[in-house]
């Protein structure tokens, strides 16, 4: 019987995905989350996710990431999925995205 790797496994879904530690350390990354924001794995793991993002209050983006913050707040606080519409906007595709945020409750 072989071993599942479930890291590979998690690394090649074709969904943009990061897994966080709940002081927002980045875990890991889907090969997905690299191309379509155009970073590499090794670089982004280890790091806190909003020292990597713009924080320039006068940033279009500023209130998206006081959004972001609160949302993964939200999930830490309440312990369940959080699911934001309309959060972000896909630039490449034209589109809104849907963004989810669950906690991992084997950590209950």
């Amino acid at each position: 019987m072989s071993v599942v790797n479930y890291q590979h496994l998690f690394e090649s879904v074709p969904t943009s995905y990061l897994v966080l530690s709940p002081d927002f350390t980045i875990l890991s990354v889907t090969d997905a989350y690299c191309r379509e924001t155009r970073t590499i794995r090794e670089e982004l793991v280890g790091q806190n996710l909003f020292q990597l993002l713009p924080t320039n209050a006068d940033h279009r983006q500023a209130d998206g990431l006081q959004q972001l913050r609160t949302s993964f707040e939200k999930v830490l606080r309440l312990k369940k999925p959080v699911l934001e519409r309309g959060q972000c906007t896909s630039s490449e595709r034209g589109r809104r995205s849907r963004i989810h945020h669950s906690p991992d409750r084997r950590r209950d």
